[in-house]
């Protein structure tokens, strides 16, 4: 049994960077979505959501890399393999997006990819037992973020 998201976490964490971010486009020009409350939530800010247990960490890019670390920590230890999926064979990955609230709380969690075998629910059970992040920033205020993780299933 082996839980493997760290090859596929990397890239899909920054998924989120759209042609705004490879642009340098101002904000104004790339318009956050909104959910149904009228919250603005933003796929691009300046300062992404970040895990916590690296405050001390120095540059932004060695935070955003413990950050990640730390992430891939919690996954591990607390991701089971669904016995009707390991029952069955079945492997693959799930994606899970949420939004990361400007109090950091993991917020409206939803399955985007599904594999079957109840891996999505496992999945989705261990974004619910999150921790609270460090907000998202734009402009030096916290943000609304979406946030999609992948998980990979592998026996």
């Amino acid at each position: 049994m082996k839980i493997s998201i760290k090859f596929l976490l990397f890239p899909l964490l920054f998924l989120t960077l759209s042609h705004c971010a490879k642009d340098k486009l101002t904000t104004e020009e790339c318009e956050p979505a909104s959910i149904g409350s009228g919250e603005e939530i933003f796929q691009v800010v300046e300062n992404m959501p970040a895990f916590p247990g690296c405050e001390n960490t120095g540059d932004k890019t060695a935070y955003q890399a413990c950050s990640t670390e730390k992430l891939l920590e919690f996954i591990y230890e607390n991701v089971e393999y669904p016995k009707i999926a390991k029952d069955n064979g079945i492997e693959g990955t799930v994606v899970i997006r949420f939004v990361v609230d400007r109090n950091g709380n993991v917020v409206e969690p939803e399955i985007v990819r599904e594999i079957g075998g109840g891996c999505e629910e496992e999945a989705l059970r261990v974004v619910k037992i999150m921790p609270v992040w460090h907000p998202g920033t734009q402009r030096g205020v916290p943000v609304n973020v979406y946030f999609n993780l992948p998980v990979k299933f592998k026996l």
